[in-house]
Order: structure tokens, then C-alpha cells, then sequence
């Protein structure tokens, strides 16, 4: 479960009509907003380094909250598209005054590399959780991905990878 505000892992036998978990691991202060909070210093970052400026979003809570909500959007779109278009106008002003808009194409490798670190951390409460259970993964007839932040195609490939891994009895 990959939700907005928490992570878990869990290993669970059903067999009808009874549902046993084996094992839980994650953490509830890891979740779908963290991938969000990348995405907001990855925008902010790409256009600081583009238009050689500062922004301070602490000064400017509009600014801030209209980032974080294209940064929502961006990865959502990203889940399905290699690339997001981001258009803010009247981002900040230049030293003579000229209102700068803020035009940006964030790729979907851009966003990996910035929640790649993230992701990892999630990859090893499946770890923990898989040892804990002692099930052998021939026995794991299904892998139900939850939450919104399951839709992320990394995150999708790095449960595989880790499974894949973890099926041949190698490190994650």
C-alpha cells in the first residue's frame, strides 16, 4: 500500500473465508506525498537553474501551493506519459522588473532519479517483510499494488526486480 501518507507491506494468506497477515512492515511517515515533495523541489530546482534565480516559496504561499498542485499533476501524468509540460505564469521578477513565467518539460527520468532514493526505502520494508514471513515466493500466487503511488511505473519495476531477486536467492 502506497498511498498519499504512509507506506506498507504486508504478506497475506487467504484462504477462504479467512484472511491471515504473515508479516507488516512500512512506515506511516512515508507515502505518496514525499514522492510529491520531490517533485516540487524538482520543478523548483530545473527552473532556479534555468533562470538563474531564487525562489522563496516561504515568502509567497500562493506560489508554493500552486507548485505543489502542478507537482500533484505532473506525477500523475508522469504514470502514464515520459513527459509533463509545466507552465506557471508570473513565477518571479527579473533584476529589471520583467515578470518571468515559468515553462518547464519535466521527463519521467528526471522524477526517478529524484524519488529513486525513496522507492529504495520501500524495497527494503518488502525485504524485511518477505524474511519475516518465512513464505516461500513459490507459493505467492498474487502481487496486489495499492495506493496511488503503485501506478508510478518505477515502482512497478522495482517490486518486480525485487521479487525477481529475492525468488533467486540474491540481494536486494
Amino acid at each position: 500500500n502506497f498511498g498519499g501518507g504512509m507506506f506498507d507491506f504486508s504478506i497475506v494468506n487467504f484462504n477462504r473465508p479467512y484472511l491471515k497477515i504473515l508479516s507488516t512492515y512500512g512506515d506511516d511517515q512515508l507515502g505518496g506525498l514525499d514522492l510529491v515533495n520531490e517533485m516540487v523541489r524538482l520543478i523548483v530546482s530545473k527552473f532556479e537553474s534555468l533562470e538563474s534565480i531564487r525562489l522563496n516559496l516561504e515568502k509567497s504561499l500562493i506560489l508554493k501551493a500552486e507548485i505543489y498542485q502542478v507537482a500533484q499533476n505532473v506525477v500523475h501524468e508522469l504514470s502514464n506519459k515520459t513527459e509533463s509540460i509545466v507552465n506557471i505564469q508570473s513565477v518571479a521578477r527579473s533584476k529589471d522588473f520583467n515578470i518571468i513565467d515559468m515553462n518547464l518539460i519535466i521527463t519521467r527520468i528526471e522524477f526517478e532519479v529524484a524519488i529513486t532514493p525513496i522507492i529504495y526505502k520501500t524495497i527494503e520494508f518488502m525485504k524485511n517483510s518477505l524474511e519475516d514471513s518465512k513464505v516461500d515466493l513459490r507459493r505467492l500466487s498474487k502481487v496486489l499494488l495499492v495506493g496511488g503511488s503503485s501506478k508510478i511505473p518505477l515502482v512497478k519495476r522495482k517490486v518486480e526486480e525485487a521479487l525477481y531477486y529475492y525468488y533467486n536467492q540474491k540481494a536486494i
